[in-house]
């Protein structure tokens, strides 16, 4: 019998006891079911860890302080999965949480700055595990198909052609879906990714449209970061423009860290190894 079950049991027993049965002394504090605290305690426990995993969160370049927001996160879904009071649609924000957790931690790793010894592509398909739970939760939510689509995207990247090749029918459908209904604070990126796709071999190698959603995301969110790095990426090295792949880049790599957030760190720090790369891209100068 599930706890919901018992808790209905009671109630009835309750009902069900005859006045002369009961002591004059009797209150209804003295039947009442100990399930609402329980319930009380339990969404407790859920919004301490969330205030954990938060806390770290804000110094998510530290890698300690990024797993243990992780591990609040995770603690607090698995103690949402037993409190009633918890709607699906706070337990979907967990997940999300959780998934974008996971592909800065798969980014992280990517950059070289994390220290543990978990791969991006693990780290990745666990972001992408929690954005399934939160789409299950929340159907209508782009928030959970775009960090599905990134986790998958990561994943794949991580992993190799072979993988991409799989997963690629599944990333281009999530894709369609947030052209047409993009998260209003994540539509740049959205654009973005439109980008990646139009320069990518299964869509023709499409630089005027890659160009045109580069345009379009650069628009919308002038300091991303991620967006000039695209455009070297995409464009520069489709074009055959050493010159400019490396003006963009050294732009980038040579932006102060200070004021900008964790995530444009790490395209700094991406920057920086691309320049290293040139010659590799362009061959020798």
């Amino acid at each position: 019998m599930t706890r919901l079950s018992n808790a209905i049991a009671a109630s009835l027993a309750l009902l069900l006891v005859s006045p002369g049965c009961a002591s004059s002394s009797d209150t209804p504090e003295d039947h009442a079911s100990p399930r609402p605290q329980q319930e009380e305690d339990s969404a407790a426990r859920v919004h301490q860890r969330l205030s954990q995993a938060e806390e770290a969160w804000t110094h998510r370049l530290d890698t300690n302080q990024l797993f243990t927001a992780i591990e609040a996160w995770e603690e607090a879904s698995t103690l949402a999965q037993t409190s009633e009071s918890l709607s699906p649609e706070e337990r979907s924000d967990i997940a999300l949480r959780l998934a974008r957790a996971y592909d800065f931690a798969a980014d992280a790793t990517q950059r070289g700055l994390s220290e543990r010894e978990t791969d991006a592509a693990s780290l990745a398909r666990l972001g992408a595990a929690r954005a399934q739970v939160a789409l299950s939760l929340t159907p209508n939510s782009p928030h959970a198909r775009f960090w599905l689509m990134q986790n998958l995207r990561r994943a794949a990247h991580a992993e190799g052609v072979a993988a991409s090749l799989e997963a690629a029918p599944q990333i281009h459908e999530l894709l369609d879906e947030l052209i047409a209904n993009p998260p209003r604070d994540l539509e740049a990126q959205v654009k973005l990714a439109r980008a990646w796709r139009a320069c990518g071999a299964d869509f023709g190698r499409d630089l005027a449209s890659c160009e045109t959603s580069l345009d379009q995301a650069a628009t919308q969110a002038p300091d991303l970061l991620d967006v000039a790095l695209a455009h070297a990426l995409l464009l520069d090295v489709a074009r055959n423009d050493r010159a400019a792949f490396e003006a963009r880049l050294n732009a980038i790599a040579n932006t102060p860290t200070d004021a900008l957030s964790p995530e444009a760190t790490l395209r700094v720090r991406e920057a920086r190894e691309l320049v290293q790369k040139s010659d590799r891209l362009f061959g020798p100068s």
